[in-house]
């Protein structure tokens, strides 16, 4: 390859935002080589593919300090070197978390049965109260009713005193 080829004619040991390179020759500027130099097509080389969009992929040893760190477990590099108790330890907050889940579960379902009472309640409610509209409408009918028979009996009477 051709970097290894540059390693063997000059040491690199930075690059200057200016575009000159530090070398122990001495320093040289890249914009007056030949654009056959070697320094010069690294210097304006760019990659065949870039980054991968997005966040890196984590590594299996991330997933683990991320699940340790869940845990609340300090200093395990020290309690994995004893396996029994790194056992014991595990196994602990495994069943901490289970009870947390069993816990959860169990408010989210109380949580839904209030959710359905209420909405029986309401329900009930609605119902109670349709009963009463319903109610006062046959009292009103009844009272109308009642008016008319009254009207008419005063119409009787009149009429028949009227004429006796």
């Amino acid at each position: 390859m051709q970097l290894t080829n540059i390693s063997y004619n000059i040491f690199i040991s930075h690059f200057s935002p200016t575009g000159r390179i530090e070398t122990c020759v001495g320093k040289l500027n890249i914009n007056r080589m030949p654009e056959t130099s070697i320094v010069k097509r690294i210097r304006k080389w760019k990659p065949f593919t870039g980054r991968p969009a997005g966040r890196p992929k984590s590594r299996w040893e991330d997933d683990v300090r991320n699940d340790l760190k869940k845990m609340k477990l300090m200093k395990w590099t020290e309690q994995v070197q004893d396996r029994l108790k790194w056992k014991d330890i595990v196994e602990k907050k495994k069943k901490k978390k289970k009870k947390k889940k069993k816990k959860k579960k169990e408010e989210e379902e109380e949580e839904k049965e209030k959710e359905e009472k209420k909405k029986e309640e309401k329900e009930e409610e609605k119902k109670k109260e349709e009963e009463k509209k319903k109610k006062e409408e046959e009292e009103k009918k009844e009272e109308k009713k009642e008016n008319k028979k009254k009207k008419a009996n005063w119409i009787l009477l009149y009429t028949l005193n009227q004429s006796g």
